[in-house]
């Protein structure tokens, strides 16, 4: 089966079923997982930091999704979306295979906290190995794979970050991280 077919493979069948089994399960890794990810974050241009050094470098986020307004402390200031320095946002996973999170819309999880503000701020809890893990925790709403900060190549070939979405991707490891 060739990338095209693979691709086609995922889409909902009649039924709205996914074939699972068609993403690919393969971790070309067998050590750490978290190391792992933490190296594909870097490799697509992200950063993976602690929480500590996330409030000191963004203080004040204008947005904060529902899960982890807790987690950060202090709740944001509400100011318009597109004004904002950074969204944080909660994840569903995090893919150690392609360094990507996974998050999902919601009650209290807007789209646009990870879209529309210069830096995106995810917070993990959970690493899975591969797709197919992140796959199988996906939940039936709408899901996105952020892989690394926005970048586009679409004027004259010329490779621009931040765009489209983010320019910055910060991952933050929270400390009750499980590891799959």
């Amino acid at each position: 089966m060739d990338a095209r077919e693979q691709v086609l493979s995922l889409l909902p069948d009649g039924e709205g079923e996914v074939h699972r089994e068609a993403v690919p399960d393969y971790v070309p890794f067998n050590g750490d997982l978290v190391s792992l990810f933490k190296d594909r974050v870097a490799a697509v241009g992200g950063r993976v930091m602690d929480l500590d050094e996330a409030r000191r470098l963004c203080p004040a986020p204008a947005w904060v999704d529902g899960d982890v307004a807790g987690t950060w402390g202090s709740p944001p200031t509400p100011r318009d979306i597109w004004e904002a320095s950074a969204g944080v946002t909660s994840t569903i996973c995090a893919v150690a295979q392609t360094g990507s999170v996974l998050l999902a819309a919601g009650p209290g999880r807007r789209r646009l906290v990870s879209l529309a503000p210069p830096v995106h701020i995810a917070l993990v809890r959970k690493v899975v190995a591969t797709l197919a893990d992140a796959v199988d925790l996906a939940p039936r709403s709408t899901s996105v794979l952020v892989t690394g900060p926005s970048r586009t190549a679409d004027i004259e070939g010329v490779l621009v970050n931040g765009v489209h979405g983010p320019g910055e991707l910060w991952v933050v490891l929270l400390e009750d991280l499980i590891v799959d």
